[in-house]
């Protein structure tokens, strides 16, 4: 693969990869704490509500709140939902998703953000792929994606590189950037309308989804299916080549999955068989083996077996994490201390997450060079901050867990 080629991918890699210095047609980032125009604290909830949920795009972090959703860190392209483009290092109500529209999941790719609402799924961010479900290139607010309206009966929502899933009746839609294959549809054509994936239209049985870089998996009977990108192994179906159909993961044996994510150029599933995860694209551990390899079929990860009890993850770039028994432990490439370690060393294994309480973690995200972690309804972050991605009215850079401004008495 040519430079040009991999700065056009790494530039769209899902709940991760921001442009790359030196890929050509990058923007210049804006810096800056305070709120951008338009943005309003009362749209999104108030800053000290309970945090529910937390979701990591590139360079950019989300927190559902009781009140609705607030964003902060890169907002190039609206991501964060403010009505401007200026970054914020600090919490932002999202405009237009107050406790009226009764938000109950969000979701971050890699410039776009997306709330599941009583109204149905609404997106907003960059859309140059379609991944907002509409035809405009951007909004900086959210817009309602199409065909998803209050009778569609979504479940649950999942966003990637540049593209977007919603779990309806059963089975998988999903609508933006399908280069690779990652809308499922037999197809390799971008779509700003949500589509069926072949073979898991609705009504089906798909239980989960995630989405990753430029791949997407679902959970369906037991079996894990995966679709889109493939080069490295990303569809773990002991094969390199792309799919824009669902293939099964072969290896997981016995496993009953309860969860599934995705990441940059690797994807990993938990459940009563401890975390298991394939694909892998450089040689920082992402797959958590004490290898720096790839791997075309699941692996296990070290230390997190069958008698681990991993009730969330979260999958960046080139690292991954995962809630065990509460506590925070991460493995992978470490070069902004987006391990939570104190170091900037590489970990192949899983390494605690110090500074945090290990038994009161909830949920874990992972973003290009970040991480969040979701404590006692308030949220911590660490690692790369350039663009206020930590939340904590700082732009410098952490390799320790530091508080949310909005959680931070």
């Amino acid at each position: 693969m040519t430079f040009a080629t991999k700065c056009l991918r790494d530039a769209r890699v899902g709940l991760l990869f921001i442009a790359l210095a030196g890929c050509v047609g990058s923007p210049v980032p804006q810096s800056g704490n305070a709120n951008v125009d338009g943005g309003s604290s009362q749209d999104g909830g108030s800053l000290q509500d309970s945090a529910t949920a937390i979701v990591a795009g590139n360079a950019h972090t989300c927190a559902l709140v009781s009140g609705g959703v607030q964003c902060w860190g890169y907002n190039y392209s609206g991501q964060l939902g403010t009505n401007g483009r200026q970054n914020n290092s600090v919490p932002s109500g999202v405009i237009g998703l107050g406790p009226a529209t009764g938000v109950t999941a969000i979701a971050a790719g890699a410039a776009h953000t997306c709330a599941l609402v009583s109204g149905g799924v609404r997106c907003w961010g960059d859309n140059t792929e379609g991944q907002l479900g509409v035809n405009s290139l951007k909004s900086h607010v959210p817009v309602q994606v199409a065909g998803l309206g209050p009778s569609s009966e979504v479940a649950a929502i999942a966003a990637g590189g540049a593209h977007t899933c919603a779990l309806q009746n059963g089975g998988v839609l999903c609508w933006g950037s399908n280069v690779w294959g990652e809308l499922g549809n037999n197809s390799w054509a971008n779509s700003r309308r949500p589509v069926p994936v072949t073979g898991l239209a609705p009504p089906n049985s798909v239980t989960a989804i995630a989405a990753g870089s430029d791949q997407t998996c679902a959970v369906a009977n037991g079996r894990v299916l995966c679709w889109g990108w493939n080069q490295f192994g990303d569809l773990g179906n002991d094969s390199t080549v792309q799919s824009n159909t669902p293939v099964a993961v072969v290896g997981l044996g016995s496993a009953s999955i309860t969860g599934i994510a995705g990441g940059g150029g690797f994807t990993c599933a938990f459940g009563n068989g401890g975390v298991q995860c394939w694909g892998g694209e450089g040689g920082y551990g992402d797959l958590g083996n004490n290898s720096q390899g790839h791997s075309l079929v699941p692996v296990q990860v070290t230390g997190l077996g069958p008698t681990s009890r991993v009730s969330s993850m979260g999958l960046g770039w080139q690292h991954a994490c995962a809630v065990n028994l509460g506590g925070v432990q991460c493995w992978g490439n470490n070069d902004t201390g987006q391990l939570g370690n104190n170091s900037t060393a590489i970990s192949r294994m899983p390494v605690a997450v110090l500074g945090v309480p290990q038994s009161d973690a909830t949920a874990v995200a992972a973003g290009l060079h970040h991480t969040c972690a979701l404590v006692n309804n308030a949220v911590w972050c660490w690692g790369y901050n350039e663009f206020g991605q930590l939340g904590n009215n700082s732009t410098d850079a952490s390799y320790l867990p530091v508080p949310v401004a909005a959680w931070s008495r």
